[in-house]
């Protein structure tokens, strides 16, 4: 596990020598050692780690959540499993997933994530708020 947060005791704990925490690595420095990446959240946006993990030819398996779903839906290689998934649906979707290839996602999945087109999408957002607030009257 690379990272920090709250459940950092809670996972060693659970783990013991099973698993290993880095926890004061940067992760992005550390993708091309991986063979996947594993995000169990319950509910993220879209975390960086995401959408760095599929530039990078890792497969996903992480549960459905909104980030991680339109990522897959984009074209990165992995699964998505329910937002409940036991430990045993990890378990057997690491397994899977464990010795397939890398694939590189295509021109079609760089467009859609690209920094240009969050800037655009959350410009218009903006803008649309703004109007709705100015015809309001507010």
């Amino acid at each position: 596990m690379i990272g920090d947060g709250p459940l950092v005791e809670q996972a060693r704990a659970a783990g013991g020598d099973a698993v290993r925490l880095l926890t004061d690595h940067d992760a992005r420095a550390l993708l091309p050692a991986l063979d996947m990446l594993v995000a169990p959240s319950r509910y993220e946006a879209l975390p960086y780690v995401v959408l760095e993990a599929a530039l990078s030819g890792l497969p996903l398996v992480s549960t459905a959540f909104g980030g991680a779903k339109a990522v897959l839906e984009a074209g990165a290689q992995g699964q998505a499993l329910p937002l409940d998934a036991s430990a045993d649906q990890f378990a057997d979707a690491i397994i899977d997933w464990a010795n397939r290839p890398r694939q590189a996602v295509g021109p079609d999945f760089i467009q859609a994530f690209s920094v240009a087109r969050m800037a655009d999408e959350t410009i218009a957002v903006y803008r649309k708020a703004f109007t709705v607030r100015h015809l309001a009257g507010a």
